[in-house]
């Protein structure tokens, strides 16, 4: 039977009195959510029915333990709303602000200011939490969209704030729903994403035995700012953490994110690839490899690889840009030639196309050598390059493909 069906029978038995019907409140609690003070459980013949009734204004409503009493809530804040109308109906009446929101930012008098001041501090002691809690972006989202609420409602209003806030148990359920819907715009988000850095994190509970495994993914945007996201903590159910099973786990979790590992670049991750010889070489305080100067020339060479694979085919583009450019202009010539016929036009050479010389692809490298700048331990190495992309436009590329 559904619930619009048992709610009509439910309702049919209550208006014609029926014996069968009978109402039971949940016992007080510490735990018990207020709304009950509002509301009554509805029983068939001594058994619970998911079906509730407003003591005030006997509205029957659909409830299960499972989803929680927010809907409870609301309708208990309406109830009371409505019944206020008569004697409150200018306060309530709806203002210009309700249908447009204003640009300008209201100055919090110094009153509010000290009342919020103590509050925060006595959440901080009362919860024994950090000090940092008040300035995560959390909390900031929680007290701002409280901050809001409170608008709806006058000065003169009197509002229980237990009413808005869910209970524990709800917002246990509403986190599954948040990360789905997180994870897919992330999914969305890593489509467009060439570049990545998997980090991954392994501990195990001491009591329970049970092993987990933390993904994270790194990457760095075009305006050189690196975004890290945490994909999630999963449960590792496999025996051993070996190499191939840990692969194997990482590969699984990333497919539903549309992420795959590049397996050239980690089948020796300990050995030193040619992306940490470019890396090293592109940090301007470590170029010089004064660590391991054998290392040096080694990496000088894979640095000018790169630099000519990548300037191989803008050579390439312009040169057939140029060749369609003189094609071009000969034939433009040649119609003028054909169509005046003058010795003042034979007089003079035909017109040549201003073909633009390529940069040498190791310009930037030489440069670069040369330079004097370097940053210290803790300047931002993806601010430094991102500052120097006019002149070496190349180099910049490849580091922010890499780091």
């Amino acid at each position: 039977m559904d619930k619009s069906t048992k709610k009509t029978i439910i309702q049919q038995l209550i208006n014609d009195d029926s014996k069968s019907i009978s109402y039971f409140k949940p016992k007080e609690s510490p735990k018990r959510s207020i709304v009950w003070q509002s509301f009554s459980i509805i029983c068939v013949d001594g058994k619970k029915q998911e079906i509730v009734s407003c003591d005030k204004c006997k509205q029957l409503m659909a409830y299960r333990a499972r989803d929680g009493t927010n809907s409870l809530a609301r309708h208990t804040r309406s109830c009371k709303n409505e019944s206020s109308i008569s004697s409150s109906n200018s306060s309530n009446q709806n203002q210009v602000t309700d249908y447009f929101s204003s640009s300008k930012t209201s100055i919090i008098p110094k009153k509010i200011k000290d009342r919020v001041k103590i509050a925060r501090v006595e959440f901080i002691a009362l919860d024994s939490r950090p000090f940092e809690t008040v300035f995560g972006e959390g909390f900031m989202k929680l007290a701002q969209s409280l901050f809001d609420a409170g608008k709806y409602f006058s000065s003169t209003s009197t509002v229980n704030l237990k009413d808005s806030i869910p209970s524990p148990v709800t917002v246990s359920r509403n986190v599954e729903d948040l990360y789905k819907k997180k994870q897919s715009e992330l999914a969305k988000l890593c489509i467009n994403i060439k570049y990545y850095c998997i980090i991954c994190d392994f501990w195990t509970k001491r009591y329970t035995g049970l092993s987990y495994c933390g993904l994270a993914l790194r990457y760095i945007t075009n305006d050189y700012r690196i975004n890290n996201f945490i994909l999630g903590c999963f449960l590792y159910d496999i025996q051993t953490q070996s190499a191939s099973n840990v692969r194997t786990f990482v590969e699984n979790k990333l497919v539903s994110f549309g992420l795959v590992l590049n397996r050239n670049r980690i089948k020796s991750a300990w050995i030193p690839q040619e992306q940490h010889y470019i890396c090293t070489l592109l940090h301007p305080s470590l170029k010089h490899f004064h660590a391991a100067p054998n290392e040096k020339n080694k990496a000088l060479k894979i640095i000018r690889k790169e630099l000519l694979s990548r300037t191989s085919n803008v050579i390439s583009a312009t040169g057939k840009s140029s060749t369609a450019v003189a094609r071009g202009v000969t034939n433009t010539v040649d119609n003028v030639e054909n169509s005046v016929n003058n010795l003042l036009t034979r007089c003079f050479d035909k017109v040549t196309p201003e073909i633009r010389p390529v940069q040498l692809p190791l310009k930037e490298l030489d440069e670069y050598m040369i330079s004097t700048k370097t940053i210290s331990e803790t300047d931002d190495i993806l601010l430094f390059w991102k500052n120097q992309e006019e002149q070496y436009p190349t180099l910049s590329t490849i580091v922010r493909e890499l780091f």
